[in-house]
């Protein structure tokens, strides 16, 4: 049994990868999101390329996907969709390409015509975008095989479905192979033949001329006319008089279109849309050269960054649709919240784990971790050792010594030297204690410096008044100023008064005065 009965649906496996969500269909295939699934919750999103389920018993598709794989797996560039492997899973063929996070150009273009703007993209932002277009494209002409051989690789579809946009603003080429495989089959009609769409065709192809890599750059001329003006170059009402017009040449410039068409771009529009392949630019690299250039004419340069912002701002929700579907929700739910990974399990504690902080506060300690939380003074930090011990922890192993015992210079061996973990308590305790004294006495100074320690009363018996800053205290009426060496020395007779009258009575006055249980001062004689 052919693998074409395998039915695709989400939750349905292809090899190690798990389908999410088909993003994409087209005539002869279609892409589906998938991730693959890795070692502890590991996973990464893919895109999975499968042929259409009406085609998958043709061999020759399978052939065309099997060269697909094998020559575009080989290109090696930023700007083109990158082929990882080629899987058979039970006689399902598939590709497994990078995951493109955004949209094609189809999609911005269907955007774009359907707001409220006007129906071209700005000139410089287009260049741009086709000018990253055309380095993938040139990496992919320029592609050899081992043996140093180019293989003229044509990718005959570039059209706006097959050139993506991520939401960062990085162009790629997707799509590569296929067209030249369906050329390859036998004669028939030109629709049975024909790999692509006939409105980005170039003449020598529908013509069934030989075809080069300036067929190509025809299709990114189609391209670059349809995003500036808004019509395709060879608009008509069906594929006939599509081809037709191809065919004849008939084409309208874009200036008789939009008479404010720059003149620099069109000149690069018309080149790239030559009837003649010789008359056309000769590589993809030389018209991303012309179109970066005329992309950085003006004030500041268009790059990747506009176009990122263009693509999230005009394809926001399609893509937050495309979202939904690949995480299985309906389109327009909000999105869960992230989850935040979960810390992986520690196999033993540190080695800090067990030892107490101490946090300072304002008049306190607060000494937590090992030890029960407690709060000390400052004249309870004496006894900080002397805290509960922590709870006992499970032993570890016991570590293995070596055969021989490392000594020091004087031969004493250190296997018997305690290391941090085996550290008494009581040491520790000690230790802990000590900072904690300092510290406490470390405060006391402090507020001994600042004048907040006891003071010693005066010989009055009465509590000394603060000096105040700048003044010197007085002598006062009862108490008789001295300095430091008289007040050691007994008291001497005072001199004689001239009137004696006078000195008993300030005598007397001083000793009414005197408090309770004071002598009275002798009086002159």
């Amino acid at each position: 049994m052919r693998g074409s009965s395998k039915r695709l649906e989400r939750g349905a496996r292809l090899g190690r990868y798990e389908l999410l969500a088909r993003v994409a269909r087209g005539g002869m295939a279609e892409i589906w999101a998938a991730r693959a699934l890795g070692d502890r919750g590991f996973e990464r999103l893919f895109a999975i390329k499968v042929i259409a389920p009406g085609l998958r018993e043709d061999k020759s598709f399978e052939r065309m996907l099997q060269r697909e794989a094998s020559i575009v797996g080989a290109i090696r560039h930023p700007n083109v969709c990158r082929t990882h492997e080629l899987c058979d899973d039970a006689g399902m063929l598939f590709i497994v390409m990078e995951w493109v996070d955004g949209s094609s150009l189809r999609s911005l273009l269907r955007a774009w015509t359907t707001s409220d703007h006007d129906r071209v993209i700005a000139p410089r932002l287009s260049a741009s975008i086709l000018a990253d277009a055309c380095l993938g494209l040139h990496a992919a002409h320029e592609l050899r095989d081992a043996s140093g051989h180019p293989l003229d690789l044509v990718h005959r579809d570039i059209s706006p479905d097959n050139i993506l946009l991520t939401r960062d603003g990085v162009v790629k080429v997707a799509d590569f192979g296929i067209a030249k495989a369906m050329s390859e089959r036998s004669p028939g009609s030109l629709s049975a033949d024909f790999k692509g769409k006939f409105a980005y065709a170039a003449p020598e192809r529908l013509s069934r001329q030989p075809v080069t890599r300036r067929a190509d750059l025809f299709s990114v001329g189609c391209v670059l006319y349809q995003m500036t003006v808004g019509i395709q170059p060879f608009d008509a009402d069906n594929e006939l008089a599509v081809v037709r017009g191809i065919l004849d040449g008939e084409l309208r410039r874009p200036s008789e279109v939009d008479p404010t068409y720059p003149e620099a771009l069109e000149a690069i529009v018309m080149n790239a849309l030559a009837h003649d392949p010789s008359q056309r630019y000769p590589t993809a690299n030389a018209l991303a050269g012309d179109l970066r250039r005329f992309a950085e004419q003006g004030q500041g340069r268009v790059d990747t960054v506009d176009v990122g912002v263009l693509v999230r701002e005009r394809l926001a929700k399609s893509i937050a649709d495309r979202d939904a579907a690949i995480a299985g929700r309906a389109p327009g739910a909000p999105s869960p919240p992230p989850q935040r990974p979960a810390a992986p399990p520690r196999d033993e504690p540190d080695d800090d784990d067990d030892l107490p902080t101490v946090a300072l506060a304002p008049g306190a300690f607060v000494i937590t971790g090992g030890y029960p939380a407690a709060s000390a003074s400052l004249a309870d930090a004496a006894v900080a050792p002397r805290l509960a011990p922590p709870a006992p922890k499970e032993a570890s192993p016991p570590r293995a010594k070596s055969a021989a015992p490392m000594r020091s210079l004087d031969g004493a061996a250190f296997d018997d030297v305690a290391t941090p973990r085996q550290m008494p308590f009581a040491l520790r305790a000690t230790l802990i204690g000590s900072g904690v004294v300092i510290v406490a006495g470390g405060l006391a100074l402090l507020a001994l410096a600042n004048g907040a320690g006891p003071q010693r009363p005066s010989a009055s018996g009465r509590a000394p008044v603060p000096p105040r800053p700048g003044f010197a205290p007085s002598a006062s009426a009862g108490e008789p100023a001295a300095c430091g060496s008289c007040a050691a020395e007994p008291a001497s007779a005072p001199s004689a008064s001239p009137s004696g009258s006078a000195a008993t009575s300030a005598s007397a006055a001083s000793s009414s005065r005197a408090p309770r249980g004071a002598q009275p001062a002798a009086s002159a004689p």
